[in-house]
Formats: structure tokens, C-alpha cells, sequence
């Protein structure tokens, strides 16, 4: 008999990390997804009032505008469909009304480990990918490349150049 090596990266793939819905009131939002198809209408209401929303940062995904802050900030009404995300716990931010299915201490010890994902956690959103159901595989949004909202160059944005 031959001793093989236990592979414990390949052993443990896939994460069996699931987002769920859960019950929760009373919590304040630190942060909001839009469509990344609606950014041309989000540019239109916020290029006028940019400026009162200096501490809230955004990031442009593939396919999500995430407007978001660490800190306690006040969020802009946006014309569009947009899903609300709790503070963060450990700078991981989750839509309210969702919750993950591992311990804490587990959840920022795997992170680093996701396929495609940099090693160093910074903040980051886990979204559902099938916001219809009640239990669902995770999409994850790196948050690292972000710009204060009143530094983005809205005009730009208007002018069609996403």
C-alpha cells in the first residue's frame, strides 16, 4: 500500500457555503446592488447630488453597481430595483434578509480559499444566485476597486461611456 497525500484544497471543493433567507427586523441598510444594465438611470439621479454621498463608495461589477460603506452612511434613493445589504460583519456584507449557513470564524477562514478569488480579504458582497429561492449558491462581488461616489465622473457615465 502507498501513502497518497491527502489534497485538503481539493478535498473541500465545492464549499458547501449556501446563502439563506431568514427573518430580520429593524436593520438598516450600509449599502445597496443595483443592475449594472440600470447605471445609466442611477448616473441620472445621482450626477446632480453626488456630492452628499462622499462617504459612500461604489464598485462596478459584471453585472452589479454595489454602492456601499463599512462605516454607518446615509443611502441615496435610486429610480431602479435595488437589493439592501446589511452592515458587514467582517467587511462581508449579505442583502438583508439573507444569512449564510457557516460559523463566522469559518466563513472568513474559507474566503481566501474560492476559486478565482485574490487571497487577501478585503470587503466584498455575497449575493444569492437565485434571489427566488430559499436557499442558494453564493455570487461573490470583490469590493477592492471602488471609488467615493462623489469622485465618479457621472457626466461620463451619462454620455454612455459604462
Amino acid at each position: 500500500m502507498t501513502a497518497t497525500p491527502f489534497d485538503r484544497q481539493r478535498a473541500s471543493w465545492p464549499i458547501p457555503l449556501t446563502l439563506q433567507r431568514h427573518s430580520s427586523s429593524g436593520a438598516k441598510a450600509q449599502g445597496c446592488v443595483a443592475a449594472r444594465t440600470d447605471l445609466v438611470a442611477v448616473a441620472q439621479h445621482l450626477a446632480p447630488r453626488s456630492q452628499r454621498y462622499a462617504n459612500l463608495r461604489l464598485t462596478l461589477g459584471e453585472m452589479d453597481v454595489v454602492f456601499w460603506s463599512t462605516q454607518s452612511v446615509d443611502l441615496p434613493w435610486l429610480p431602479v430595483n435595488v437589493i439592501y445589504l446589511q452592515p458587514p460583519s467582517q467587511q462581508i456584507f449579505l442583502p438583508i434578509g439573507w444569512t449564510h449557513n457557516v460559523a463566522e470564524g469559518t466563513l472568513s477562514s474559507l474566503l481566501p480559499d474560492l476559486p478565482g478569488k485574490s487571497k487577501t480579504v478585503g470587503p466584498l458582497v455575497l449575493l444569492p444566485r437565485s434571489p427566488r429561492s430559499d436557499v442558494s449558491a453564493i455570487r461573490l462581488i470583490e469590493l477592492d476597486q471602488s471609488l467615493s461616489v462623489a469622485a465618479v465622473d457621472w457626466a461620463f457615465i451619462l454620455r454612455g461611456q459604462r
